[in-house]
């Protein structure tokens, strides 16, 4: 909800945050913790460093399939300072996890940041959305429309038979291939080991 206080005025100070830095293997421990209990909300500060206006999507990782409400912290009106909560959209979808890291997520939230100002920074709520109050996900229709008007197609787990461009190398290794590069994985970490050219008899690069 929203409140009445300027946004110079407000008490309201969020504290001991975390940064995520494994966002790349689908890993914060912060928004994984938070998710496995309905009653925890978890606060997104997103930070643009462009000295202009930015729109990105933005992938949290979360530890079960549920409704989440995102919403981004705004002023009320032109006119006034208030602050207030705004709904924007957001979809989840499951991980595939190739390098099967063991803690990483199974989901990512990815929600519309577009409302990232130059040089500065918005405030993101996302609130689970309680059992007994969860909308069946069976009846969504093939494609929802968010509060901007944007439809999102359902979400669903990619087919494995799609997946014909990624091969085990060795114990330890998996290989990414789209004919032209190889990029050898270390499966433990997801760090990328080699490139090379199948092309020219798998020549390093």
């Amino acid at each position: 909800g929203g409140g009445d206080k300027s946004v110079f005025e407000s008490e309201v100070v969020l504290e001991n945050l975390s940064y995520c830095q494994l966002l790349n293997e689908t890993i914060c421990h912060v928004s994984q913790d938070a998710s496995k209990d309905d009653e925890n909300d978890i606060f997104v500060v997103v930070y643009n460093s462009l000295a202009l206006n930015r729109r990105e999507v933005v992938a949290i990782p979360v530890s079960r399939d549920a409704e989440y409400n995102v919403d981004v912290l705004v002023t009320a009106t032109e006119e006034s300072e208030a602050l207030d909560w705004k709904p924007v959209s957001s979809v989840l979808i499951p991980t595939t996890n190739y390098a099967d890291i063991a803690s990483a997520a199974e989901y990512a939230l990815y929600f519309n940041a577009s409302v990232l100002p130059p040089v500065g920074a918005a405030v993101f709520r996302i609130k689970i959305v309680k059992t007994e109050q969860k909308r069946s996900t069976l009846e969504t229709s093939a494609t929802r429309k968010d509060y901007y008007g944007i439809n999102y197609l359902k979400v669903s787990p990619r087919p494995v038979a799609a997946v014909n461009n990624i091969e085990e190398y060795d114990e330890g290794t998996f290989i990414v291939s789209n004919g032209v590069l190889e990029i050898f994985f270390d499966k433990s970490t997801g760090v990328a080991r080699q490139l090379s050219n199948p092309q020219v008899g798998g020549q390093r690069l």
